[in-house]
């Protein structure tokens, strides 16, 4: 990737930094209800371009964890980490990546059931992959997710969302992957 790719990263990872710092450390008599939860599953196959070459994902396991802070009546900001499995035959390496997040809520929050969706741009990084070293990425995702109460405070999650990674790669290689299928089940802590 080249240097103003990673700088391009840089400020986008330092800008979702910035905006929840600035949620969380707001004016005492201001409050941002939060909601913190993980979710697990898996990534589903797809596609990854490496300079000019195309390979195939094969299918993986995915954790995220989550954090929403309620800024307005149906309107979320937050931060999810996620660990996405990239397989590419024997290949294989954990994908971290964090992503800044806006999702709006349908339904009411208070009654047994409602819906949020939303999207998330972040900045994931790759050890070594396909002979690749530290390959960075910005990421892309779009998530529906159902909400079934369990309690005042504890929900469980359905979700559906689509990774991208529009752009990436080292100084000498670009890589880049995706739309990819997402499919979890978690809870809200």
């Amino acid at each position: 990737m080249s240097k103003k790719h990673l700088i391009k990263s840089a400020l986008t990872a330092l800008i979702c930094i910035l905006t929840l710092a600035s949620i969380a450390f707001a004016d005492n008599e201001t409050t941002y209800p939060k909601t913190f939860g993980i979710k697990g599953g898996f990534i589903a196959a797809g596609t990854a371009h490496r300079g000019g070459a195309e390979y195939d994902l094969d299918a993986g396991y995915d954790l995220g964890f989550f954090l929403d802070y309620k800024i307005r009546t149906t309107l979320y900001a937050g931060f999810s980490f996620d660990l996405h499995q990239v397989v590419i035959g024997k290949d294989e390496e954990f994908f971290p990546d964090l992503s800044f997040t806006m999702k709006a809520s349908f339904g009411n929050p208070e009654g047994k059931m409602f819906y949020k969706v939303g999207g998330a741009i972040g900045y994931g990084f790759i050890k070594e992959i396909l002979q690749l070293e530290n390959a960075h990425l910005l990421t892309a995702k779009a998530v529906g997710e159902m909400y079934a109460r369990l309690s005042r405070t504890n929900c469980l999650i359905a979700e559906i969302g689509v990774l991208a990674c529009p752009l990436g790669g080292n100084k000498e290689t670009r890589l880049t992957a995706g739309p990819i299928l997402i499919l979890r089940l978690g809870i809200t802590l």
